[in-house]
């Protein structure tokens, strides 16, 4: 089995709110999604699912869980503030503080930091519960190798 990243894309869509996605086809949007997937991924470092896919078929070789699947979600979240950081830092480079403060993206930079600081302790907490979440056959498989092991070197 396979897991569509349209599965992905609902998810994290559903977690945003973007007025700009209005005014995109269906094909920009998609791209533009498909970025925020390429750039969570590789954050991923932990999954126990392969997360090797297709782009030309918009498909995971494997089956995520649905752990798995909000984990990702999630950091595409962070994925998507990122850029709205950049941008406002890089405003503040180019104004004053007098016209900065009254341009006012100060505050929205601030709440914007305050949001991408919480969602990556939202993926934190999604990571460590899966961390947490091990398959009992996988572990029971774990403990006969090391016994198996321990019987080895004591003999």
């Amino acid at each position: 089995m396979t897991t569509p990243y349209e599965n992905l894309y609902s998810r994290f869509l559903s977690k945003i709110t973007d007025y700009d996605h209005d005014s995109m086809d269906s094909n920009t949007l998609n791209d533009l999604i498909l970025g925020y997937l390429k750039g969570a991924l590789p954050k991923f470092i932990d999954s126990r699912t392969s997360l090797t896919r297709d782009d030309d078929t918009s498909l995971f070789s494997e089956t995520l869980s649905e752990l798995e699947e909000e984990i990702i979600a999630s950091m595409m979240i962070i994925e998507w503030l990122n850029p709205r950081i950049n941008f406002s830092d890089l405003l503040e480079k180019y104004l004053s503080p007098k016209d900065f403060n009254d341009f006012s993206p100060a505050n929205q930079l601030k709440e914007i930091k305050s949001l991408r600081t919480t969602a990556q302790g939202d993926v934190d907490t999604l990571i460590i519960k899966y961390s947490y979440n091990t398959d009992l056959s996988e572990l029971s498989w774990q403990i006969q190798i090391t016994s198996t092991m321990i019987n080895i070197s004591t003999n």
